[in-house]
């Protein structure tokens, strides 16, 4: 093991020896996720000096990379090499790390056509929180635990431990790519884009965003070709199209720019719920993001489908919807008492001392 990763391992099982809460960063691009963390009380680790690709076999579609490589490294150096991660994971920030990506298991548009990032990631290397190392999946070593623990890291937001590398399969990238736009409303972009999936169009994002809609398709030429005869609306040009993918997936679009909370709704894709009050429609009609203060989905839905995905900002109006303030106060979606149990016995297997990063996911 890395001399980095050695240090990192000692320290963590010296902060178990003595109970000192540890709170594991990446390059803070989605620190606003989840529960906020008392830094008061905790004392920061991560993997800031430990990034670098470790193992890149383009022909066999497989990268290997330590955690704290940036994410924007990644993806340019895929480009380079006509590959990509299939599930475009967000950056937000734009200081994303790959172990960040892993933790917070966020997909971007492409999610709906080509999966998520637990359906790429083949094998992680991480330290638990007794500061033991464990290298799990492809790459490394058959994971006979009886779990699947490498893609039980994706979206663990560092409470099962420190990601130390990680080895994903990658794809190759689209010969083409076009986006076209028409104005629509929620419900008929929806409509539309169940459609189009159903007429099995290569479908590699959708989204409908202050009236108009948006869908892209990609693969070769000639298959782009064929498939834009079919597509009603304007191709725009591929420079403008990539831009609103990007601004798209990192939140940059005027329409996130709320100071309120936002709330992320994931529904079945062709379901009207709640198109009224939405915002941004996005995977074909299966996210639908509301920002409203005084609006609380959560009560309003299946309470297993609603993440508040960001809080309102400390500077704007305070909320008086007592069933709002309630909702906001968990941010994640509500378990069943069987998965709950689940969760906090995952937990203490994994981080036995209950240092790292406790209550991130869910109250401690």
């Amino acid at each position: 093991m890395a001399q980095q990763l050695n240090l990192l391992a000692e320290r963590i099982a010296q902060a178990y020896k003595i109970k000192t809460p540890l709170q594991i960063e990446g390059g803070g691009s989605k620190s606003f996720l989840g529960n906020k963390m008392n830094n008061g009380l905790s004392e920061s680790i991560g993997c800031h000096d430990y990034a670098g690709v470790i193992d890149y076999r383009k022909d066999e579609l497989m990268i290997r990379l330590k955690a704290g490589t940036l994410l924007a490294d990644v993806e340019k150096l895929l480009l380079d090499n006509g590959q990509r991660l299939p599930f475009e994971p967000p950056e937000f920030q734009g200081n994303a790390t790959i172990g960040g990506v892993v933790a917070a298991g966020l997909s971007g548009p492409a999610r709906p056509y080509f999966g998520s990032v637990r359906d790429y990631v083949l094998g992680v290397s991480f330290i638990d929180g007794r500061g033991t190392a464990y290298e799990m999946g492809g790459q490394v070593m058959k994971n006979v635990a009886g779990y699947d623990v490498s893609r039980l890291m994706v979206g663990s937001l560092g409470e099962l431990g420190l990601i130390c590398d990680v080895s994903f399969k990658v794809l190759p990238g689209d010969e083409v790519s076009a986006t076209f736009v028409w104005p629509a409303s929620a419900v008929e972009a929806v409509n539309d884009f169940q459609r189009y999936r159903r007429n099995g169009l290569p479908l590699t994002g959708s989204a409908w965003v202050s009236g108009i809609a948006y869908l892209r398709i990609g693969g070769s030429a000639q298959t782009v070709k064929v498939a834009a005869v079919r597509l009603s609306g304007d191709r725009i040009p591929s420079e403008e199209g990539e831009q609103f993918w990007r601004d798209l997936k990192n939140q940059k679009l005027d329409v996130f720019k709320g100071r309120g909370p936002l709330w992320r709704v994931s529904t079945e894709p062709g379901s009207a719920a709640l198109l009224d009050n939405t915002q941004v429609v996005e995977w074909g009609g299966g996210i639908r993001w509301i920002s409203n203060p005084t609006f609380a989905p959560r009560l309003k839905t299946d309470p297993q489908t609603v993440t508040l995905f960001r809080r309102k900002s400390e500077d704007s109006p305070n909320e008086t919807h007592d069933e709002a303030s309630e909702a906001i106060r968990q941010p994640f979606q509500q378990l069943s008492s069987s998965v709950a149990e689940l969760n906090r016995k995952l937990k203490k297997q994994f981080d036995p001392g209950l240092i790292l990063n406790a209550g991130r996911l869910f109250e401690a």
